[in-house]
């Protein structure tokens, strides 16, 4: 075995250390300090283990892992477990695309040439793009729960918009639920009334009275509006009230 051990272990210590963030990043799993020290400590003893054994077997490897999570984890220890193994030749399998100087040795990761150790910084840039993407997913599917259908009327006028409820709106005005507009759906031939808006920007905002229906249920409100482009990509604000 032609290999550099130190830095193939440094390159295995990344890949682990990467791949337990991708474990928390995947199914939200993480561990606590006191936990990685100890995953830490074992996988230096599990690395030059499966080195020494006369087996050569990626096997052996998995074995101990599963030991290892068996105790970090109890019972729950499966699902972490075999994404924490996917993640690691994942990242792996995605590295040797670039060089042919990593190579597997019983189910670790092996450096051939000291220059192969820079291709470490590829592991970064992996989690990055992951980060990126389970946030955007994350983002979507939260905002999704709190986007409505409504429809409000204003001096006759009836406009249908897409509403992003927000708990944090608890805004009463002449004790009636104040929700908020985006300024270009005013109307240039209405004349408005002006009050200062306490949590959107502290500024003058216009305003006028009108009904909303939310939920099957029209409610009189205060309209509001105000200079944004939107409010998590909806035209209006709803008001904790309006439940």
């Amino acid at each position: 075995m032609n290999a550099y051990i130190d830095l193939s272990y440094l390159f295995h210590l990344f890949l682990c250390l990467s791949s337990i963030k991708l474990m928390k990043i995947i199914i939200n799993e993480s561990l606590s300090k006191r936990k990685i020290i100890f995953f830490l400590i074992t996988s230096i003893i599990i690395y030059f283990n499966v080195l020494i054994m006369p087996y050569e077997s990626i096997y052996l490897n998995t074995f101990y892992y599963l030991l290892i999570f068996l105790l970090l984890f109890k019972k729950s220890f499966l699902k972490p477990l075999l994404v924490f193994l996917f993640a690691y030749y994942s990242q792996a399998s995605i590295i040797r695309i670039f060089t042919n100087n990593i190579y597997f040795y019983k189910g670790i990761m092996m450096l051939n040439t000291p220059k192969s150790f820079s291709y470490i910084l590829i592991i970064p840039i992996i989690l990055i793009i992951i980060e990126l993407v389970t946030r955007s997913i994350k983002s979507l599917i939260f905002l999704k729960k709190y986007r409505y259908e409504v429809k409000v009327t204003i001096k006759d006028k009836i406009y249908n918009l897409k509403a992003y409820f927000d708990s944090g709106n608890t805004l009463k005005f002449n004790n009636l639920p104040v929700i908020f507009l985006t300024d270009e759906l005013k109307d240039k031939n209405i004349d408005y009334e002006q009050f200062v808006v306490d949590g959107i920007g502290k500024e003058n905002s216009e305003y006028l009275k009108g009904k909303i229906l939310f939920k099957n249920k029209e409610k009189e409100v205060y309209c509001a509006y105000v200079k944004k482009k939107s409010f998590n990509g909806c035209k209006c604000l709803l008001n904790v009230y309006l439940l």
